[in-house]
C-alpha cells in the first residue's frame, strides 16, 4: 500500500528547465495514511543531481528531497522522517537558501548516529559555492558549514565518513569560466568533523572529467568513480589524496551513464554502478543499458553484469546504488525503459529494479516495481540509494515522475530480504511482464472487466495454479489450469490492481468496472 505525503504546487528544477509540478511522498507499505504539507517545495529531477537519499535510525528512516517557495528562489533542504512502519511522518529539519539554485548530495549516516549531507548553493550564475548539513540522530539541524570560496562551478556529488569522523566530499569543479579555457575536474576535499576543509584537490586535463561517488577505503586512502568524456573513470588514492592508479571502462565510442555508486568490497576489490553506452538507434544518442562492474584490487576488471530483461535502452536504463552483505552478495537499484509487448498502446515502461548477486555476479533475483496509482502510464520509476534495515530487509528511496498528471513523486519502498513488499511473498506489487515472447504465460486482456484469458505455452502445459492476490497479500481467487488456454471470471472481484501467479511466473492484473 502506499503512503502519501501530499504538497501544494511545485517549482522544480530539470536539466535547467523550471516545472511547476506537486510533490508526494509515496511510501509502500502494509498500512496506508495520509498526510498534507500547507507548504510549496521543489525537488532536484536530474538525474545526474538528485540523491533522494535514505538513512536508516533505530525507530525511523530519513530522507532528503529539495524544495523552493517560489520559481528559482527560497530554495530549501528538508530532512523528513518517516517512523519504522510507513505510518507517520514530520520535517524534523528545513535550511533556506537566497540563490538560484540548491541541491544535496544525499544524506549519510555518521558513527555517533547523527547525520551528514553535502550541498551545493548557486548564488549566482558565476559564483557557485558547497557547504555540509550536520544533523543530530532526531533529524535536527546542529550546525552547516559553508565554504567562503566561490568558483565558476562546482557540484557536489557524494559524501562519505572516515573512521576519525573527518568526511570526504566528492563532486564536479570548473576554476576558470568557460571562455577562459575552463574545463570540468573531479572534485576531492577532506574536512574535518566541523565540516572545516582540510584539503582540496582536483583530477583531470583537458578534457571534461566529473566526479559522482567515492568510498573509503580499509587502508585510510579512497576510489573514486567518474565520467572522463564519457568513459567511466574510476581511480585510487592515498589518504593525502595522491593517486596510486587509474582506470577507465565501459564503452569506448560511446558515452556512459554517471557511476553513481562506488564501494571497496570485502576482499579488497572495488565495485561501481553505471550504464553502458550503448547505439541502438545508429547514432550516439546516449542509450544505456544497466551495467553493474567488479574490479580486483588494482582495477582490473573480474566480470560485469548487465540486464538481461527485454531492455528498450534508453537516457532512463542505468544502476545507481549498490550495498554488499556481509555474506558478500550485492544488492543494487536502478531503473529501465522495458519493453510491454502485451499492450499496444504503451508499447514500453518506466520501471525500477532491485537486483540481488552472488559475489560472482550471478543474478540471485530482480524485481521490478512501479506505483499502483503509475502503473499505466509512461510515468518513470527512479530509484537512488539502498539500505539494509535491522529486520534483515532493504529501503530504496527515489521518485517517480508521472507525465500524464504532471507530478514528480518522490519515493520509498521497504523490501523483506527477498525484495518483496510483503514478507514471504514471491513477487508483490512487482511488475514482470508475462514471459510469453518465451513460450510460457499470457494472461489477457489486461486491463481487464468480466472475464480473463490465460494461455499456457508448450513448456507451461502441466499441472499449473492460477492463483491470483490482492496488494495486502491476500489470495482472492485459485484456479486450476487443466488446458492450454483457459477462461476465469472475475465477476466477484472488485475493481483494483492484483497479482498472479502461475507456477514461477508472476505479474500484474488490473481489474475494471
Amino acid at each position: 500500500m502506499a503512503k502519501r505525503l501530499k504538497r501544494n504546487d511545485l517549482k522544480c528544477s530539470r536539466n535547467t528547465v523550471l516545472l511547476i509540478v506537486t510533490f508526494f511522498l509515496f511510501c509502500k507499505w502494509s498500512v496506508f495514511g495520509q498526510t498534507t504539507f500547507n507548504e510549496r517545495y521543489g525537488i532536484q529531477s536530474n538525474a545526474a543531481q538528485t540523491n533522494l537519499s535514505i538513512v536508516v535510525q533505530d525507530t525511523a528512516y530519513f530522507i532528503c528531497p529539495l524544495g523552493s517557495e517560489s520559481v528559482g528562489i527560497n530554495r530549501k533542504a528538508f530532512l523528513v522522517r518517516l517512523d519504522s512502519t510507513g505510518t507517520d511522518t514530520a520535517i524534523t529539519s528545513i535550511v533556506k537558501s537566497d540563490t538560484i539554485e540548491y541541491f544535496d548530495a544525499g544524506i549519510i549516516k555518521l558513527r555517533d548516529g547523527g547525520m551528514a549531507d553535502g550541498v551545493t548553493e548557486i548564488i549566482n550564475f558565476f559564483d557557485v559555492s558547497y557547504g555540509i548539513l550536520r544533523y543530530n540522530q532526531a533529524g535536527n539541524l546542529l550546525w552547516e558549514k559553508r565554504d567562503t570560496a566561490t568558483y565558476p562551478y562546482v557540484s557536489i556529488h557524494d559524501i562519505k565518513e572516515r573512521p576519525n569522523g573527518d568526511l570526504v566530499l566528492v563532486g564536479i569543479i570548473r576554476e576558470l569560466p568557460p571562455n577562459q579555457g575552463g574545463n570540468q575536474d573531479v572534485l576531492l576535499i577532506k574536512t574535518d568533523s566541523l565540516g572545516n576543509e582540510l584539503w582540496k584537490r582536483t583530477y583531470g586535463n583537458t578534457r571534461w572529467e566529473q566526479g559522482y561517488a567515492v568510498d573509503v577505503c580499509r587502508d585510510g586512502g579512497y576510489i573514486v568513480s567518474g565520467l572522463d568524456d564519457g568513459r567511466v573513470w574510476v581511480f585510487k588514492t592515498d589518504s593525502s589524496g595522491n593517486k596510486l592508479w587509474e582506470k577507465r571502462y565501459g564503452n569506448t565510442a560511446l558515452g556512459n551513464a554517471a557511476p553513481q555508486g562506488v564501494i571497496q568490497t570485502q576482499d579488497s576489490g572495488y565495485i561501481f554502478t553505471s550504464g553502458w553506452g550503448l547505439n541502438q538507434a545508429g547514432t550516439n544518442s546516449w542509450q544505456y543499458e544497466p551495467w553493474i562492474q567488479k574490479l580486483d584490487s588494482t582495477g582490473d576488471s573480474l566480470w560485469a553484469w548487465k540486464s538481461n530483461d527485454w531492455v528498450v535502452w534508453g537516457y532512463e536504463s542505468y544502476a545507481t546504488d549498490i550495498h554488499e552483505n556481509d555474506d558478500g552478495t550485492l544488492v543494487a537499484v536502478g531503473q529501465e525503459r522495458l519493453l510491454n509487448p502485451t499492450d499496444t498502446t504503451l508499447p514500453y515502461k518506466y520501471l525500477a529494479f532491485v537486483v540481488k548477486l552472488d559475489r560472482n555476479g550471478q543474478e540471485l533475483w530482480k524485481h521490478h516495481y512501479f506505483h499502483p496509482e503509475a502503473s499505466n502510464s509512461f510515468a518513470q520509476h527512479f530509484l537512488y540509494r539502498i539500505e539494509p534495515t535491522p529486520d534483515g530487509g532493504y529501503v530504496t528511496a527515489g521518485y517517480f515522475a508521472a507525465p500524464d498528471t504532471g507530478t514528480q513523486d518522490a519515493w520509498v519502498l521497504k523490501l523483506d530480504s527477498n525484495g518483496c513488499l510483503i514478507p514471504g511473498c514471491i513477487i508483490t506489487a512487482v511488475e514482470h511482464e508475462p514471459q510469453l515472447p518465451r513460450g510460457e504465460v499470457l494472461v489477457y486482456p489486461n486491463p481487464a472487466r468480466d472475464f480473463i484469458t490465460v494461455e499456457l505455452g508448450p513448456q507451461r502445459f502441466k499441472d499449473q495454479t492460477f492463483v491470483l492476490f490482492d496488494l495486502q497479500g491476500k489470495r482472492v481467487l485459485e484456479r486450476r489450469l487443466n488446458q492450454p488456454i483457459s477462461q476465469i471470471s472475475l465477476q466477484d472481484l472488485p475493481m483494483g490492481i492484483y497479482l498472479y501467479r502461475v507456477g514461477n511466473v508472476s505479474g500484474k492484473l488490473v481489474v475494471e468496472q
